[in-house]
């Protein structure tokens, strides 16, 4: 980010937990001790090594309840996900989730910025692009006017550009939320 002195510290996973319904926080060596939240891990850590073709077809939040995870951390494994993930457990696929552990070989640290926020390197790296946000897309065509992209909203709208992020949660795709053509 321009004019802000920016560090990228590496951190160890995790540092801290917190409870929101117990309105707690509780440090990473203090979480060692609890249960419950290690039996969330536990179940969470038997997803590597599992062949993505011979499971159920599930998401995150029904594996994590099937195989016994405390109501109690649900809630923590929620945030969790969505922070690894981008997305809520119920909007995960158990399958995704065993291909991603398995082919994770990146460690458990996590990078944090010092200085700045993720907000606001993100707002540096789009300017001057037309960014749409919260937009409901019903589907994306490509190659349609000398080799632009359309996309359709749910509503209707179109906009053309000559290229397009799209960043959904799996299932969304899967599911086959967005069309898209080709």
């Amino acid at each position: 980010v321009k004019g802000k002195p920016v560090k990228l510290l590496q951190l160890a996973w995790p540092n801290y937990f917190y409870f929101g319904k117990e309105g707690r926080l509780v440090s990473g060596k203090e979480a060692e001790g609890d249960k419950e939240l290690t039996k969330m891990f536990d179940v969470f850590e038997m997803t590597e090594g599992l062949d993505a073709d011979l499971i159920p077809e599930e998401n995150l939040l029904q594996y994590m309840a099937r195989m016994g995870t405390p109501s109690r951390v649900l809630d923590m494994a929620d945030a969790i996900m969505a922070n690894d993930y981008g997305a809520e457990m119920s909007q995960i696929g158990l399958k995704e989730t065993v291909h991603e552990q398995n082919e994770w070989k990146y460690g458990e640290d996590y990078l944090v910025l010092d200085g700045c926020t993720m907000s606001e390197v993100v707002a540096e790296m789009a300017k001057g692009l037309n960014v749409k946000m919260s937009w409901k897309v019903k589907e994306v065509r490509y190659g349609s006017g000398g080799g632009k992209v359309r996309v359709i909203r749910d509503n209707g709208e179109e906009l053309t550009a000559d290229a397009v992020v799209v960043a959904v949660p799996l299932p969304i795709l899967r599911d086959k939320d967005i069309a898209f053509d080709p």
